[in-house]
């Protein structure tokens, strides 16, 4: 019974002296630590309606994806290299496993700076309207005015 005793003691003691490692990750541990694949992709469009006043339209970009897009994913380094995976299976053989490009924050951390497609030497800004270890949901606003918005969701694997 002493022994016991002692034993169960000691077990109080060492879990006592337990630190607590209930840390918040940062924003670039989060983007930064798994794989994400994109669920969702929705294109909001606000356009006039014929006599009448402009009303969204909502189009499901994802639905349309085949297989070999649907199983692509990104990954955000460190280091603030960004790799585009074609995944399991690739839409053309002949197209490259992977591409890669760059990613930062802005000074906040709510917006993601992405080279444009179009003008690589020029930033885009993302908006980041989710960042939580299992998703990501991004906003690009494609016209400046909040007319044509793209959201686009990910899942952490």
């Amino acid at each position: 019974m002493k022994n016991f005793f002692l034993l169960a003691l000691a077990a109080v003691s060492l879990s006592a002296c337990k630190k607590d490692s209930d840390t918040t990750p940062s924003r670039t541990d989060l983007l930064t630590t798994p794989k994400w694949r994109m669920t969702a992709e929705t294109e909001t469009l606000t356009i006039s309606q014929p006599g009448g006043s402009p009303g969204p339209t909502v189009l499901d970009r994802h639905a349309g994806k085949t297989a070999c897009e649907r199983d692509n994913f990104h990954k955000f380094n460190v280091n603030n290299s960004w790799v585009i995976d074609e995944g399991p299976s690739k839409c053309l053989p002949s197209d490259p496993q992977t591409g890669t490009s760059t990613w930062a924050f802005n000074s906040d951390q709510t917006k993601l700076l992405i080279p444009s497609p179009s003008m690589p030497s020029v930033l885009s800004e993302v908006d980041i309207l989710e960042l939580t270890p299992s998703t990501l949901r991004l906003r690009v606003d494609l016209d400046g005015t909040g007319t044509d918005l793209i959201e686009t969701t990910f899942t952490a694997f």
